[in-house]
């Protein structure tokens, strides 16, 4: 049997038959305010919270079924018949009235036409008011004049759920009821703030606020005796219950038609008035239409779909899209079967909500991972049902007093609860949203967000997910088998406490994402950590949760598997199995095994069971699952959540005609005839439907507010079709059934549309053979099997890593003429991609061995490509080529260096648009590149003469544009006048030329050391640190030097040594720069440092009354917050620096010039400077240790700080700790402490600040006792 039918091309369902076996639902409001109404307007309406803000009253559950409502009537006042535009309340006989109800996006209308008036009311909620609009249209389709009167009602709420239903000795008594200017005021007097409105465009011509005198005694709205007797008395008063009823008397002649607006809100009087005059006119209710139309048709056009399966196509393209933005909007606890008994956020429920939908509401999504961070405890572990504004910190309590309806603010002890009360696999499904957000996104940066934990304490976002992480990991029994805790994801199966077999794969799962998210951040070791984490998960999953032809469902505390084929009752179940194969942690052709049995003893016309067969003994070792009645919800049902898990276990296996069995079975587009059967409405996935146990089955129930809908477009968008997005790409990989031809889409990603099509020539039901790029192959197809475990199947070795400072490799070993010709040719191959290989490339290079050459072979590539090379023909500080991208707008630049590194390495650093270092983004989409480069083979060149010839090599030197760059920002004439007499040590390096042009133009007094040409750095690191500049120190001192000046291998670093011979740490020189640059030179901005970086900083920038921001280790996060922020300077511990105004990234040049301006500006030694600083500020002593280590050391190290998390006895009282970059530990002394591994080379580093050196050292040594250094 048939109730209606869907409209695909307005975005409606139409019920032409309205008296449904159970109330179809829709939801209105897209903000905060939502009305939850059915197919008889029959419903309530809630703002923010359903329990305890409620605006109209409704009872759920109850005969007359799902009352009161929002509901309009209409009397002839010439012979006192009267009807409602929906069917109920008055309910007239459906052969002697016309009544079809329409749920669109956001909006529901009702239409009726009864006695030759045709009427209608659309209900809607729009966007940036606290509203409903009743929008009420009536026509005289007769032949003679009527005159008729216009009713409206609602009920008010008393706010709270229990006020409504429970305790009327002071419910009663709480409310009052008033009526002026047009306007209902409903005053919920217990509360300051408690007001609600009913006015309309018109000004009526009767009302009445007391609920029991318009119903009349011994009635119910089917026959109000207001509507009965056409006469509405005015009645209001303090105390009793209210409603919203105004009456209008119209005359319509022949064919003419009225429309009438009435406006039920939030907000008092005034708020009401103000809306009354807002919808005056009806062209306002129509605006708030389109807006909402709109509104649908952006997130509707983010993902539109064509493929042969209608049923599909109408669903993801409209109400499974739908459904899921209503989930995401407004939590699970608004529905006529959840009425407002409980609120806030579940936290497994919000999670997968949040991780389905980032494409079409990044920012609900967003908001949402965030109050999720929130609500997890610094162990690891999610409260499964908490209040998000409890842990935010912005919320604040606008109640100014207590009073019995004010929302009670729990004991934190009542908050926080302990591994009793906590689900194994809550916190496990916020990996993936988070996953999935940057995936959409590409805010890699939320990782480093820092969000506070609900027991107190902070860190960043990715350090919360190894805590997740971390948590699943301890918490395993003695099988291997993670805990199940109070409940795994099915909270009635209990397992007594024992092993889950479906959080050990949603674990594995979680790793697999996480591991994805570190790869790209360039964690390796945390790669390797969890890497081999997934890989001891795969051994326990194999020998442990496998039984003969299906994995088990878990382990009871008393050591008893449950799921097996010796079990008499529920064998098998669909959670372990469907997960085993989707995590990716099983085998192939086990993963065919278990699925083929989830098809056998499962599977239903209607979707698949939960389990089989169900249970009926109770069974309290299995858990409360045994005392569910058989065939219903978590027992034996269809449980409509976890079908799509089976969707996209298939699509793994690459079993797209047993995906398309599985979708269409559960779809309930494809069960709108069956309505005598499903009974629930046909437009919105149901939480379960009966199972073969039950009497009922094939009966759905509990629409709209189920994680089913989340999943099921997920599934089907991700899985099926396909369509993925990636960290660095949007993947094109369907599962389809071998009969499709193929299909269409059009999906817009980070702001670009792809006009999708795909072709199945051969009938295949998953692998690419190709892809087409803009009419271009491009080269890439699927040369994989369809079913990859083992790291979720990505993660191919590459033979290039890119690390803080670019590509680095031991010459010889990774550095080879080989892997440098292959990244030239992916770096062509990302610069077609990206459309910009006709702007060319800038390449130079530092005096290391083959660094020169390597110019020449990567030139060769390029050439070969057609990319023009501008190659700066003599060896350059790696600053000027990062300027000259800027200056001269290139996509890209390259250098060949190693910088700071031994003489045995080299490298190259990759500058991107604006001259900035590459991104964590850039560099995988590099490595990415490389990868496919390899794969191609043999990489052509042409000769390096012949590229010269044709002018895609052109050899030139933009050294003075540089140095006039750097001119212009220094104070040449206070240098000139200053007879400042310098040396120069560049430590056989590049800058002795550029750094000697411009002191020497300044008329500087100047030596210069170690300037030859050396590859080996004279046996030394060519870093400026105090043991390298010994020689500098002896030189400064013997000659009276004013200033000795160093610069790295490469110049983007700077060391210097004091006219007393001191040297000064890089954290002195930031410290003395930016109090040049603030104090004398009157500039105004925040500074930036790295977490390894004095704090110092901190101390000046608050005495400047400016902000000192502390970033992740690697030059490109101290430009990129340089950028955000407009910083006066920022800069590392290890000698980088940058300045405002000039380039995006470390130059030792600038810095060193910059340096001697300051000594001639102030008139100051630099060592008097320092003592200026030294009273006005105090001092700070970094004390810093670097050490070696064995691999195996390495991962214990690791295992200890990172994964752990264990600290020595310090001695000092903890303000908290960060894993943001390594484990930092900050006192409440104002010192830290920071361990960390080096991004560019194989060395464990210690940085310490104290109040004094002894102290900083003793604190070094007890971080060396414990890690055993």
């Amino acid at each position: 049997m048939q109730y209606g039918y869907f409209d695909n091309a307005r975005r409606e369902y139409v019920i032409d038959k309205v008296d449904t076996p159970v109330s179809w639902t829709n939801y209105l409001g897209v903000e905060d305010t939502c009305v939850v109404i059915n197919q008889t307007a029959g419903g309530y309406m809630f703002y923010k919270t359903p329990e305890y803000h409620r605006v109209t009253r409704f009872r759920a559950n109850s005969i007359p079924m799902d009352r009161p409502g929002h509901y309009v009537y209409i009397r002839d006042d010439e012979d006192g018949d009267y009807f409602s535009i929906s069917w109920q309340p008055v309910g007239k006989p459906l052969d002697q009235a016309d009544y079809r109800c329409i749920h669109g996006m956001s909006y529901s209308k009702y239409l009726c036409d009864y006695k030759g008036i045709h009427a209608e009311q659309t209900l809607s909620v729009p966007m940036g008011d606290r509203t409903e609009v009743w929008d009420v249209k009536i026509k005289n389709t007769g032949t003679r004049k009527r005159k008729l009167s216009v009713y409206s009602y609602c009920e008010f709420s008393f706010h709270h759920i229990n006020m409504d239903n429970m305790n009327f000795q002071m419910s009663l008594y709480a409310a009052g009821s008033s009526y002026e200017d047009g306007v209902i005021e409903h005053d919920l007097f217990y509360e300051e703030f408690g007001y609600q409105y009913f006015t309309s465009n018109f000004e009526p011509d009767g009302f009445e606020c007391l609920r029991d005198a318009f119903i009349g005694p011994y009635r119910t709205e089917t026959n109000p005796i207001g509507v009965e007797q056409g006469i509405l008395h005015g009645g209001f008063e303090k105390g009793n219950n209210h409603c919203g009823a105004l009456q209008k008397k119209i005359e319509l002649e022949p064919g003419e038609e009225i429309r009438l607006i009435f406006l039920l809100g939030e907000g008092n009087r005034k708020e009401g008035l103000q809306a009354k005059e807002k919808y005056s006119h009806p062209g306002a209710v129509d605006k708030a239409y389109q807006e909402l139309a709109d509104y649908w048709e952006e997130k509707c056009s983010r993902l539109q779909i064509q493929t042969p399966n209608e049923g599909m196509n109408t669903m993801i393209n409209i109400w499974n899209l739908y459904q899921s933005e209503v989930n995401v909007m407004f939590s699970r606890f608004a529905s006529f079967i959840e009425v407002g008994g409980r609120v806030g956020l579940g936290y497994r429920d919000t999670a997968q909500d949040a991780m389905t939908i980032p494409h079409s509401n990044p920012e609900k999504c967003r908001q949402r991972i965030i109050e999720l961070l929130r609500g997890l405890v610094s162990q690891g572990y999610g409260l499964h049902l908490f209040q998000p504004e409890w842990f935010d910190p912005e919320h604040k309590n606008d109640k100014p007093f207590q009073s019995p309806t004010v929302v009670p603010t729990p004991d934190k002890k009542d908050m926080i609860h302990g591994l009793k009360d906590t689900c194994s696999d809550d916190a496990l499904w916020l990996v993936g949203a988070v996953t999935e957000y940057i995936k959409e996104t590409g805010e890699i940066q939320l990782l480093d967000e820092i969000v506070t934990y609900a027991d107190g304490g902070e860190g960043s976002v990715y350090e919360h997910l190894t805590r997740i992480l971390d948590f699943s990991a301890e918490q395993v029994g003695l099988h291997g088998v993670c805990k199940g805790l109070r409940a795994d994801w099915n909270d009635c199966l209990n397992l007594g406490g024992g092993e889950s077999a479906m959080v050990t794969f949603l674990h594995y799962w979680a790793l697999a994402q996480f591991v994805e998210l570190a790869e790209y951040k360039g964690r390796r070791e945390d790669v390797e950590t969890y890497t081999a984490l997934m890989r001891k998960i795969e051994k326990t999953a194999d020998k442990e949760l496998w039984d003969k032809k299906w994995y088990i469902r878990g382990i009871t505390k008393n050591g008893r598997k449950i799921g097996t084929d010796a079990d008499k009752e529920g064998n098998v179940h669909l959670e372990s199995n469907a997960w085993a194969v989707l995590s990716g942690a099983v085998p192939y052709e086990k993963g065919i095994k278990a699925m083929d049995s989830v098809d056998e003893y499962l599977y239903t016309p209607y979707g698949i069971m939960l389990n089989a067969p169900a249970y009926t003994v109770p069974d309290e070792d299995i858990g409360f699952v045994t005392r569910v009645y058989p065939g219903l919800k978590e027992n034996g049902s269809i449980f409509s959540h976890p079908n799509p898990w089976a969707w996209a276990a298939e699509c793994r296996l690459g079993r797209g005609d047993r995906a398309m069995k599985f979708y269409n079975a559960l779809c309930p587009y494809f069960q709108n005839e069956q309505i005598e059967v499903r009974q629930a409405e046909p437009y919105s996935y149901c939480q379960f439907i009966m199972g073969k146990d039950h009497t009922g089955y094939g009966r759905a129930r509990h629409p709209f507010m189920t994680g089913s809908g989340g999943w099921a477009y997920f599934a089907a968008t991700r899985y099926m079709l396909g369509i993925c997005p990636q960290l660095d790409c949007l993947e094109i990989n369907p599962c389809i059934p071998a009969e499709w031809d193929g299909f269409k889409a059009i999906r817009v990603w980070r702001k670009a549309e792809y006009q999708i099509k795909v072709k199945n020539p051969d009938h295949v039901m998953k692998g690419v053979k190709e892809i087409w790029l803009d009419g271009k192959n491009s080269g890439y197809g699927s040369r994989h099997k369809p079913y990859r475990n083992r790291n979720n199947g990505r993660g191919e070795d590459r033979m290039i890593r890119f690390g803080t400072g670019g590509w680095r490799a031991i010459i010889g070993d990774e550095f080879t003429k080989k892997n440098i010709q292959t990244l030239a040719k992916a770096m062509s191959m990302k610069m077609k991609a990206e459309g910009v290989e006709d702007q060319g490339m800038v390449i130079g290079y530092d005096r290391r061995f083959l660094s020169k050459e390597t110019v020449f072979w990567s030139c060769e590539v390029f050439a070969r490509e057609g990319i023009k090379v501008w190659f700066v023909d003599r060896s350059v500080p790696t600053p000027l080529i990062m300027f000259y991208v800027m200056k001269h707008d290139f996509p890209y630049g390259m250098m060949v260096t190693a910088s700071h590194n031994p003489s045995i390495y080299n490298g190259i650093k990759v500058f991107t648009k604006g001259g900035r270092d590459a991104n964590e983004i850039q560099t995988k989409e590099i490595e990415q590149y490389f990868a496919a480069a390899e794969q191609e083979g043999q990489v052509e060149t042409m000769p390096y003469k012949e590229a010269l010839e044709q002018g895609l090599v052109v050899e030139f030197n933009p050294l003075n544009e540089y140095l006039d760059s750097i001119i212009e920002h220094i104070d040449m004439e206070a240098i000139r006048n200053a007879g400042i007499h310098i040396v120069l040590d560049p430590m056989f390096g590049v800058s002795q030329t550029a750094l000697k042009t411009i002191l020497m133009t300044a008329r500087c007094d100047m030596d210069v050391i170690h300037e030859n040409h050396d590859t080996l750095f004279g046996r030394k690191l060519p870093a400026p640190a105090s043991n390298t500049l010994k020689e500098l120190q002896n030189y400064v001192i013997e000659n009276h030097c004013d200033i000795g000046l160093a610069t790295d291998g490469d110049a983007d670093r700077i060391g210097v040594i004091d006219n007393e011979g001191k040297f000064l740490h890089p954290n002195e020189i930031l410290v003395l720069l930016y109090y040049y640059l603030v104090k004398y030179k009157g500039w105004k901005g925040p500074v930036v440092r790295n977490l390894g970086t004095t704090h110092m900083l901190d101390r000046l920038a608050e005495s400047f009354g400016e902000t000192c921001y502390e970033v992740p280790v690697g030059f490109k996060y101290i430009s990129e917050k340089m950028s955000e922020t407009n910083a006066v300077i920022g800069g590392e511990s290890s000698g980088g620096l940058t300045v405002r105004g000039h380039i995006h990234g470390k130059d030792g040049v600038y810095a060193s010039a910059l340096f001697v301006e300051m000594v001639a500006v102030t008139g100051k030694t630099v060592a008097q400077i320092a003592k200026d600083i030294e009273k006005e500020y105090g001092c700070i002593y970094m004390e810093e240790r670097s050490y070696r280590f064995t691999p195996k050391e390495k991962e214990e190290i690791y295992q200890t700080l990172m994964q752990e998390k264990l600290l020595p006895q310090i001695g000092y009282e903890i303000e908290k700790v960060s894993y943001l970059d390594g484990c930092k530990v900050y006192l409440k002394n104002g010192g830290w402490i920071l361990a960390r591994f080096s991004g560019t080379e194989p060395l464990l580093r210690i940085f310490c600040e104290m109040a004094d050196k002894e102290a900083a050292a003793a604190l070094c040594q007890v971080f060396e006792q414990f890690l055993g250094l």
